[in-house]
């Protein structure tokens, strides 16, 4: 972006405990850069609201050689991921109960916090999933619309 290669990013974070972008260039000190947005998490909690869409950003992949050759892998392996989600669950709402009994958190936010944070599965992420695969129809990311039960295991479409 500096060099003028790029005209933009998805999504930069700069910093040294950074995993993702280990930049060494500071682009938001920079005034020739800017986000397209003037507040970003204003503009990503009214496209929640507006959508109810939060865009996923990380997934499985399981060659289909494995799936052929071991048919329960997908469901097993979403399974597993969902029994250490709840688990992260169970563990996060007993830090934030510890708040909201000394009085921080109120009961309007706790009930929010409540819901989990990363729900796993088709059925919990089919919005999702189907805007991106019109997106990437629309954007000629992919030559047609491309079906969910096409890109996943039939297992794991009902979860």
């Amino acid at each position: 972006m500096v060099d003028g290669e790029l005209d933009a990013a998805v999504y930069y974070i700069w910093g040294k405990d950074n995993l993702i972008d280990r930049s060494k260039v500071n682009l938001l000190a920079r005034d020739d850069m800017k986000s397209i947005f003037p507040d970003p998490h204003a503009e990503g909690v009214r496209y929640f609201q507006k959508t109810g869409i939060y865009p996923i950003n990380h997934t499985m992949v399981i060659k289909r050689s494995l799936v052929e050759q071991h048919p329960w892998l997908p469901l097993n392996l979403l399974k597993l991921f969902e029994a250490a989600n709840d688990l992260a669950n169970t563990r996060r709402m007993q830090h934030v109960d510890y708040y909201f009994k000394a009085g921080f958190i109120n009961a309007e936010a706790m009930d929010g916090l409540r819901k989990p944070l990363v729900e796993y599965g088709i059925k919990a992420n089919r919005l999702t999933l189907e805007t991106a695969a019109e997106y990437s129809f629309e954007q000629g990311l992919t030559d047609r619309l491309v079906g969910l039960e096409e890109v996943f295991a039939g297992s794991t479409l009902e979860q």
